[in-house]
């Protein structure tokens, strides 16, 4: 790809390339949708026949299933966690959000420190 020397010219060209892939995107968002239906179709299928499996001339499909955690109550769980300690139920991230409320109120959140995110707003130009 041949970048453009100048601001102007780099950024119509950055605006036409992201309005391709938007378009393909569209292509790829279709092909899902059926993909979804097919193995909606499958699951059907297999539960009716009572088999977790099968084969066609170029691909097999075999069912697995998994225990997942689904969140009931987050008070009774966090009750839990006070109690045991137990912090490794819960995923290691911060809630960006109320972070922000905080520093914005002058507080300190310990062992969190800011990290200044850029954002690229592009947007077409009106005539």
């Amino acid at each position: 790809m041949k970048i453009p020397k100048t601001i102007g010219p780099a950024i119509d060209k950055l605006y036409r390339l992201r309005e391709q892939r938007l378009e393909a995107q569209k292509g790829v968002e279709k092909i899902k949708a059926q993909e979804h239906e097919l193995r909606q179709h499958l699951l059907v299928e297999f539960g009716k026949q009572k088999i977790n499996g099968s084969k066609g001339r170029v691909a097999s499909v075999n069912l697995s299933s998994k225990k997942v955690p689904s969140l009931k109550d987050w008070g009774k769980l966090c009750k839990h966690i006070q109690k045991t300690g137990d912090f490794a139920l819960l995923s290691k991230k911060v809630s960006a959000a109320y972070a922000r409320e905080l520093w914005d109120d002058g507080k300190k959140i310990p062992g969190v420190q800011v990290f200044n995110d850029t954002t690229f707003s592009l947007t077409k130009v009106s005539r």
